[in-house]
């Protein structure tokens, strides 16, 4: 049963989210096909497990068969569309030429990336055998996501565990649902199985970042990128520990992308396709865990809002385009955030996790800058990343060798950051960055996958500007 469980919990969810981002592109694919694979496992499954909530809401029990049935209905739906409109360039993908080699790499670079590459496919391997194997010791681990999700399997109800767990009913429910999913499927808890989706959410953070980049530069920076993130301790515990932070760092990868696609595209239709696709990635950022709905998602319309503004009057969107956009994002936040908004209000649970927004006090607290100095420069979490990646950002800047998509997604990156900053300096949130420094490294290991896209791309241009001047 595990490996049935196995295969139809994550066949079904990805194929519903490849027909969702099919439909979305439309007329104009603009997805390479194994990038929409790796896409549409992430969105499939968050879409769908939010669509068993909302069913949840008005009364379906959520247990193996109603699940299964939620996943055809929506399969029906995508499907029908696809086939009405879509059949005869279902499987169409986009029409890139991908960039290559000028001439071969030296057979040392050929063997250090052979051998780089072994140690990060080693390291995936073992970290997930240690998730799918070992008992979960971390705290939230048991107190609330498996405990929840088991709760769920038990009781065929997300009230049911936000009344059992109550010190942790302001979370959204998508990941414990994504447990009670898989475990349905298999007709019995199972703790490896509980713990898959994060293993899967981890391996579609790398798929993300390498096709970002494998977009516009060759193979080998493309899979820098991969290997920068994998070499992060930090980022490497979470995406092997049965925590949140995976699941939001792929929304907030996933939506920071698609952003950075549709400023560079080629045409405004491919940048509407984008931006379709963007727009659902927004309204889904908001459902792993409160920062998406609270920080994430709000940082993301005001970049989104400036630079798309700034390509119009730039005549590099018709209005038309801009018009569409902000109706496609509008409406996919409507429909995501309302009902969850809706259920906050009427359980009486806090906008935040364990701590409510509301509660929340201004409070300047002077050793904060300090303890965050720490934790990105002197202990390490992210080894020379930050010293590297400032050095990167001030010769980019010194040489003027970034573009607009690069500069948009700087700000994907550096705002949230800037956020975080401030919310942990000026509020009594300065507790977990001070005292117990589990709040600060959780949300950089959110933001990290954006910084390493951030990171090789300002390589990847200031190494071009060299090149262009020294020929």
């Amino acid at each position: 049963m595990f490996v049935i469980a196995l295969l139809f919990g994550v066949a079904i969810p990805l194929l519903n989210g490849w027909l969702l981002l099919r439909v979305l592109e439309w007329k104009t694919p603009v997805l390479l096909s194994a990038e929409r694979w790796i896409m549409g496992f992430l969105v499939g499954l968050t879409a769908s497990m939010y669509l068993a909530f909302l069913a949840n809401m008005i009364g379906v029990p959520l247990n193996a068969a109603t699940f299964l049935l939620l996943q055809l209905f929506l399969f029906l739906i995508l499907a029908g569309v696809s086939y009405r409109w879509l059949r005869p360039n279902l499987f169409a993908a986009a029409n890139a030429s991908l960039p290559s080699l000028d001439r071969p790499l030296t057979r040392w670079l050929y063997v250090i990336g052979v051998l780089l590459a072994l140690w990060t496919a080693l390291r995936i391997v073992a970290g997930g055998t240690m998730l799918l194997s070992l008992p979960q010791g971390f705290d939230d681990t048991f107190k609330n996501w498996n405990f929840r999700g088991k709760v769920i399997f038990l009781e065929h109800s997300v009230a049911a565990a936000d009344k059992v767990v109550p010190s942790f009913n302001a979370y959204p429910p998508i990941i414990p649902l994504a447990k009670a999913w898989f475990t349905s499927l298999a007709g019995t808890w199972s703790e490896p199985l509980a713990n898959l989706p994060h293993l899967l959410w981890y391996v579609s953070i790398l798929g993300i970042l390498f096709f970002t980049l494998r977009r516009i530069m060759t193979l080998p920076w493309a899979f820098l990128g991969v290997y920068l993130f994998v070499s992060l301790p930090l980022p490497f515990i979470h995406g092997f520990s049965a925590y949140a932070e995976t699941l939001v760092a792929a929304h907030f990868l996933l939506t920071c992308v698609l952003l950075f696609a549709a400023l560079g595209a080629k045409s405004s239709s491919e940048s509407l396709s984008f931006l379709r696709l963007f727009a659902l990635a927004a309204a889904l950022l908001a459902l792993p865990k409160n920062e998406g709905l609270s920080l994430y998602l709000p940082c993301i319309l005001v970049i989104a809002a400036f630079f798309l503004m700034w390509t119009w009057r730039s005549r590099s969107f018709p209005r038309s385009t801009l018009r569409s956009a902000a109706a496609w994002i509008g409406g996919f936040i409507l429909v995501t955030e309302l009902p969850w908004m809706a259920y906050k209000w009427i359980h009486s649970l806090g906008f935040g996790n364990t701590t409510n927004l509301g509660s929340v006090s201004v409070h300047f607290n002077s050793i904060v800058p300090f303890a965050i100095a720490i934790n990105l420069f002197f202990e390490g979490n992210w080894l020379l990343f930050f010293p590297l990646f400032i050095l990167l950002l001030l010769l980019a800047l010194l040489r003027r060798s970034m573009h607009l998509p690069l500069v948009a997604l700087l700000c994907c990156f550096l705002l949230p950051f800037l956020a975080q900053f401030l919310l942990f300096t000026f509020t009594t949130f300065s507790t977990e960055a001070v005292i117990s420094q589990t709040g600060y490294g959780r949300g950089i290991v959110q933001l990290i996958p954006v910084g390493c896209a951030a990171f090789v791309l300002l390589a990847h241009a200031l190494f071009a500007s060299r090149s262009t001047h020294e020929s």
